[in-house]
């Protein structure tokens, strides 16, 4: 007794209002406690359906708030006879209507799905219902502030499908629920388990797949974002982002960890940015370089091929690509189609019986065209369109010239030496080499960087969706970055690439392409916000259908690798 009365004397618990307030003061919609403003709210419907993250909204509502969870299981010879009863009801007055006429009443026709879809789940035991009364209580220091408050919740649970109902002169209600030590309300609502689980924090999206890499952390949650892309159905992506936004940053991340796992690399670099991978060992191949050009393959072969519509396809990328360096050559081109189809007749016609193997026909020839018989046959039909090809021939020639075949892991073709003219030839004759050669590594990722040079032209966006089919067929993963999302919408073929594309990554976008970006990608309003104030590498990861707010992680040894191209 001597040392409480010690403690009371210095004073140290001044009033009981520390523990307990002097008084509270309730009025209809609100109530006074220690100079501050609060109201209370129930939740008395929620969506139909629900997905892991969908209460997050509240969990980060801008406001104080204090949400108030009751929950408890229902005893199951509860929860099935009072599911028989309603459902029992409402079949009766569905019937009752039918018979006199009267239209179907579209909400008791739904709550009837429902309740059978829950009622077998239930009997199987795959779920249960528990009992959920939820309480929210908005605090403030003024009764303005409060409105403000009560106004903002109230249009995020509308947006959301949930029913909210003030606690009209119920505000001592509100109260009961906060303190620790109120029982068990009245009238709570029933969900199964699946939908009860969602609103806790711990049910938020995630993306973690096994055997994946590190795209960065959960911005929300700040776990890991570990994405697999192969073990998808497609294993294609796309990246949206406005320059400097760090889309670059976040390609040359995926490559190096690409690589930590054995899987080869190809990087088509129109602005010689991917240099800096020539330390992981990566070939870069310099087209257009005065002093070392050099090219995979040959663009102007023809090479032998078991269906005609192989061959067809590469007469037809021939054509394409000699229009792309010369577009005034347009109108020639039936001459150089008829020329290149005479040789590709004596070619086939020149096939012999293999005598040790009565079912195989031999090839003379391992080439069926190139541009030696191509222009000895344009002599023939027309000199002047043979000298005019050769001219052309002779200008990629100099900046292209074939080199040795690549059997390199980690390939970089440095286009940034060549005009945009040249560019576009340089893209479309790559996209036909990786679709001739993505057979012979099985597994493998292709990143297409400012990939508009192909999704704004029609002819090469075809070629690029022919390569989209090919290579979900043989296993090789497609990377296409660009700044606009109108690229995928200016043509059909561009528009596949993108529906082809399971995984897409948003990173900053230019303010007027927002909108854009919304309606194409079914963004909500949290994450449009997101996207029009993301720092440098912070953005939203789609992969099918789970949306994730991701901060691209990067380790110091990792910045200072891919820093290094800056640096010097």
């Amino acid at each position: 007794m001597g040392l409480i009365h010690r403690f009371w004397s210095r004073k140290a618990f001044p009033t009981v209002s520390a523990v307990m307030p002097d008084a509270i003061r309730f009025g209809a919609d609100k109530w006074e406690m220690h100079g501050l403003w609060y109201r209370s709210f129930l939740v008395v419907a929620y969506p139909r359906e629900v997905q892991a993250g969908w209460f997050e909204p509240f969990l980060r509502f801008p406001r104080p708030l204090i949400l108030t969870i009751f929950s408890g299981p229902v005893p199951i010879d509860s929860q099935l006879g009072s599911m028989n009863r309603s459902l029992l009801w409402n079949l009766g007055e569905e019937e009752a209507n039918r018979r006199s006429g009267r239209l179907a009443d579209p909400v008791r026709h739904t709550a009837i799905e429902d309740a059978e879809r829950i009622r077998g789940k239930v009997a199987r035991g795959e779920t249960r219902l528990i009992e959920t009364h939820l309480t929210a209580t908005l605090w403030a220091e003024s009764l303005e502030a409060l409105d403000d408050a009560s106004n903002l919740l109230m249009g995020l649970a509308s947006g959301m499908l949930v029913v909210m109902r003030l606690l009209r002169y119920q505000q001592d209600v509100g109260l009961q629920r906060i303190l620790p030590v109120f029982g068990r309300p009245s009238h709570p609502r029933e969900m199964d388990a699946h939908a009860w689980a969602t609103l806790f924090p711990y049910a938020s999206q995630e993306i973690i797949h096994e055997h994946g890499q590190v795209w960065g952390t959960n911005a929300q949650t700040h776990s890991l974002v570990i994405v697999d892309r192969f073990q998808l159905p497609s294993p294609h992506s796309v990246t949206v982002a406005w320059s400097g936004a760090g889309k670059s940053f976040a390609a040359k991340l995926e490559i190096l960890r690409t690589r930590y796992r054995g899987i080869p690399v190809k990087v088509l670099d129109p602005e010689g940015e991917y240099q800096v991978l020539e330390h992981i060992g990566a070939h870069i191949w310099k087209i257009g370089d005065p002093g070392n050009p050099e090219f995979p393959w040959d663009p102007f072969l023809i090479e032998p091929n078991d269906t005609p519509e192989e061959t067809e396809r590469q007469v037809d990328f021939l054509l394409r690509f000699v229009e792309r360096l010369d577009p005034n050559i347009k109108q020639l081109t039936s001459t150089l189609e008829r020329a290149l189809w005479r040789i590709i007749r004596r070619h086939q016609s020149s096939t012999v019986f293999d005598k040790d193997n009565p079912l195989v026909f031999r090839q003379r020839s391992e080439i069926v065209c190139d541009d030696k018989l191509l222009l000895r046959e344009l002599e023939a039909i027309d000199s002047a369109m043979s000298e005019r090809i050769e001219a052309v021939i002779h200008r990629w020639r100099v900046l292209a010239p074939p080199g040795t075949k690549s059997g390199f892991d980690c390939e970089v073709f440095d286009l940034s030496r060549l005009t945009e003219k040249m560019k576009a030839a340089a893209y479309l004759a790559l996209t036909e080499y990786i679709a001739r050669t993505v057979a012979e590594v099985p597994r493998q990722l292709v990143v297409f960087d400012e990939a508009w040079h192909l999704l704004n032209d029609q002819t090469t966006a075809l070629y690029l969706e022919s390569l989209y089919r090919r290579a979900r067929k043989w296993g090789t993963a497609l990377a296409l970055l660009t700044q606009d999302v109108g690229d995928f919408t200016r043509n059909k073929a561009a528009e596949v690439c993108l529906r082809n594309s399971p995984i897409v990554l948003l990173l900053r976008q230019h303010p007027e392409s927002l909108a854009e970006v919304t309606q194409l990608m079914r963004l909500e309003a949290g994450e449009v916000e997101l996207l029009n104030f993301a720092q440098r590498g912070q953005g939203i990861l789609i992969v099918g259908d789970d949306h994730v707010p991701l901060n691209v992680l990067a380790a110091p040894h990792e910045v200072r690798l891919i820093n290094m191209a800056t640096a010097r």
